[in-house]
């Protein structure tokens, strides 16, 4: 199940977005987000789920449910689709499916959804939520301030915070609307955007990207990223990254304990942190919902694990799932 937007609005956000590069900082980060970056991830993994499905012989459904429309809708469109399935799947790694609204909207038909709690997912999502239940737990994470409407506060803030800086969409995914900031001046045009941005010290180290599937560690990445005008890019992957055993036991374990405390124990799990040159970990972000298309990070590290596409599919299917509710209390199909 993939969220999906009008096409107008895409062609429309992709024009604008394909030309040359604005220099209003707001205009630019608005930009970035409403291209959707994540939508083709969430195109390619259904289309490779649905193959990988077909080579084991395994019939598969897909739904493409409107990214803005309600819980209650939602729940509609499922109710009427899935009249009989064993197990649902959300595809979804933009805000349709971060929010939670969808695994809620599932749950709420009565539908065996896989994969975490939706509220897990939602506090995941939010990478201010987040950062506060790892921090409360004793987990590293980045230095960061939560802009406000008090502008003296903020920049009293951000001075203690130090410069240069990384600016950051307090829910969003696939690096949209990632910026660098190099002083305060830098956030002068983007006040009509406060409360939703976070702006972290940008951190020196390697940035390894642990894989989790079900809560239990599956492998590593180490990954570059660039930032530019559109976000953060992803430029390079290395499966499995070169670490000492010490290194990799630190790395694994951080990530274990907090996907456990955020309560993400179903499905795929990533969870970045940055390696300092003192072999400090601290986490950067997790993703609930991670690509998991064949080209993805999640199956780049199942396959240097020994695990084909189609075992990662299998193992994603078989994961736990919400329990089915009877046809006595759920909806019935119209």
């Amino acid at each position: 199940m993939v969220p999906s937007t009008p096409p107008q609005a895409a062609t429309a956000t992709a024009q604008r977005f394909g030309g040359p590069a604005p220099c209003n900082p707001e205009r630019t980060l608005r930009a970035a987000l409403e291209t959707a970056p994540w939508q083709r991830h969430e195109l390619r993994s259904c289309a490779d789920l649905m193959d990988a499905a077909r080579s084991l012989g395994v019939e598969t459904q897909l739904l493409r449910v409107p990214a803005q429309a309600s819980e209650a809708q939602m729940r509609s469109m499922m109710s009427a689709h899935f009249a009989e399935l064993d197990r649902l799947l959300v595809v979804a790694h933009g805000p349709a499916g971060g929010t939670g609204k969808l695994h809620r909207a599932a749950r709420s038909a009565g539908l065996p959804v896989l994969g975490a709690e939706p509220q897990a997912i939602a506090t995941a999502y939010d990478k201010l939520l987040c950062r506060q239940r790892l921090s409360f737990r004793n987990l590293p994470v980045p230095r960061s301030v939560a802009l406000s409407a008090d502008r003296a506060a903020s920049l009293r803030a951000l001075e203690q915070l130090g410069w240069p800086a990384v600016l950051k969409p307090r829910r969003g995914a696939a690096g949209a609307g990632v910026m660098l900031l190099g002083s305060p001046r830098d956030l002068d045009a983007l006040a009509s955007l406060e409360p939703e941005l976070l702006v972290e010290r940008r951190m020196l180290g390697r940035e390894i990207s642990v894989v989790l599937l079900d809560g239990a560690l599956l492998g590593m990445a180490e990954v570059t990223r660039e930032i530019g005008p559109g976000g953060s890019k992803l430029r390079s992957v290395t499966v499995p990254p070169k670490l000492d055993p010490i290194a990799r036991r630190g790395l694994a374990n951080v990530a274990v304990r907090a996907a456990r405390e955020l309560g993400l124990d179903a499905g795929p799990t990533c969870v970045d942190l940055i390696l300092s040159p003192r072999d400090n970990e601290v986490i950067l972000e997790v993703e609930p919902l991670p690509p998991v298309h064949r080209d993805s990070l999640v199956a780049r590290v199942a396959r240097a694990e020994g695990l084909s596409y189609p075992e990662l599919f299998a193992r994603v299917f078989s994961g736990p799932r919400a329990p089915r509710a009877s046809q006595g209390s759920r909806p019935r199909a119209r």
